[in-house]
């Protein structure tokens, strides 16, 4: 009984000192914790345990918050939108070699609906694909007076604009005239493909030339690689502005009257210019052709088949004087190993080879055989030597070969009708 009520008394006193610590906490003011606009308030009379789980509820609370206000970065520009505008040359350059083909005719179908109407408009946008997608330099323009930027000396946008427009009415309307003739095949070849291609990668180059001097940089090289230009094509254009090049150095070299006449509204430095210029096209154009011809694949022979090696082949099947039969000559075909017997010598024949290929059979001559290693032997004994030929291994056969007193001779590889095919080893 004394016991109880010493434990009563220690808790009533545990419970005065628990009222005695509340009210302290109550006399304290209320404690915040804030964060922007929202507060999260920890009542006075909370447990310290308490306290600490609502800091945590509400870090938490703050990380969800922070984490919706990170804003996603903007995708990085591409195309006609990250076009640079630090100069014309690289505004030109960028379109030419990092840019769409379609977003360039973009920039210029756009700019022709803009500037006709009705069937002009129908008209000039029927013209052949390649004058829309491998002109840069109206586009260049084009985007050029959009951002409001002075024209670099020598370009004009009304200039280069006529003349690229005269030059894209010409071949809307030869396109036309063309496709209005009747025609029985839809279907076009690989020859008239590459044709194609061929003239379209012309025509830029022939507008680039014709801008001279006044056109932006271009490398020959660097365009043929960018459409991926076959060889016979690269051939096409090298030989054509080859034979301008040797008319150039002529005038340069010899100043032949006739062509001075001819270059007359050039100056002799601008003449030597323009021939430099040339030859650096025809040059690229070269090594372009170098690189296609280093790079590109061997043809390697097709390998016949086993049946259609040995089909001319002539061997004899069996032998009624040695009770000898031949294998399948195909097995002949891809083996390491092979040994014949000559019916009417009485020889032995051993081949090997060391081609990884094995055998070859060209008509009735074999293929592939080692000259070194490979032998033949004629044998006095037949029954004994075909015996130990047909039940032995090669190892087995090489001593009983060391044994024989005939002369070992070398092979010349031919197999006639007079020719048992023994065996065959893969080894």
């Amino acid at each position: 009984m004394h016991t109880s009520r010493v434990g009563t008394s220690e808790s009533n006193q545990d419970r005065s000192n628990v009222s005695e610590e509340s009210s302290r906490i109550e006399s304290r003011s209320s404690i915040c914790l804030g964060f922007g606009r929202k507060r999260l308030e920890i009542i006075p009379n909370q447990k310290r345990s308490e306290f600490h789980h609502g800091r945590r509820q509400f870090r938490i609370w703050r990380g969800l918050i922070m984490a919706k206000r990170k804003t996603r970065k903007a995708p990085p520009k591409t195309g006609i939108a990250a076009a640079p505008y630090t100069t014309f040359n690289d505004l030109n350059n960028y379109l030419r070699t990092e840019t769409d083909r379609k977003d360039v005719a973009g920039v210029i179908r756009k700019q022709i609906r803009e500037d006709f109407a009705g069937d002009e408009l129908k008209l000039m946008l029927n013209a052949p694909d390649y004058f829309y997608h491998f002109n840069a330099l109206p586009a260049t323009v084009i985007l050029w007076k959009q951002q409001n930027l002075p024209m670099p000396k020598g370009y004009d946008y009304d200039t280069v604009m006529k003349t690229f427009y005269e030059e894209l009415k010409e071949g809307a309307e030869r396109k036309a005239i063309e496709s209005a003739k009747p025609t029985d095949r839809l279907i076009k070849t690989p020859h008239e493909l590459m044709k194609e291609k061929t003239e379209r990668f012309m025509a830029e180059v022939e507008y680039v030339v014709d801008q001279y001097p006044n056109q932006p940089k271009f490398n020959m090289y660097n365009e043929m690689t960018l459409v991926s230009l076959a060889a016979v094509s690269a051939r096409t254009v090298f030989d054509y502005y080859e034979r301008i090049l040797d008319e150039l150095r002529e005038l340069v070299e010899k100043k032949t009257p006739d062509l001075v006449e001819a270059y007359s509204h050039m100056t002799v430095k601008e003449r030597k210019e323009y021939y430099e210029f040339i030859r650096e096209l025809v040059g690229d154009a070269k090594k372009y052709i170098l690189a296609k011809k280093a790079t590109r694949a061997i043809r390697t022979p097709r390998v016949k088949t086993a049946d259609r090696q040995v089909a001319k082949m002539q061997y004899a099947k069996t032998s009624d004087e040695f009770k000898l039969t031949s294998i399948n000559p195909m097995s002949i075909v891809g083996s390491m190993r092979l040994y014949v017997f000559n019916t009417k010598t009485r020889t032995v024949s051993e081949y090997l080879t060391e081609s990884s290929k094995g055998f070859q059979m060209k008509g009735t001559t074999l293929q592939g055989w080692d000259k070194e290693r490979s032998r033949q032997t004629r044998l006095r004994k037949p029954e004994e030597g075909l015996n130990m030929v047909l039940t032995k291994t090669p190892t087995a056969i090489g001593k009983w070969w060391t044994t024989l007193t005939t002369k070992t001779n070398s092979c010349n590889g031919r197999i006639n009708n007079d020719t048992i095919l023994l065996r065959v080893f893969d080894r």
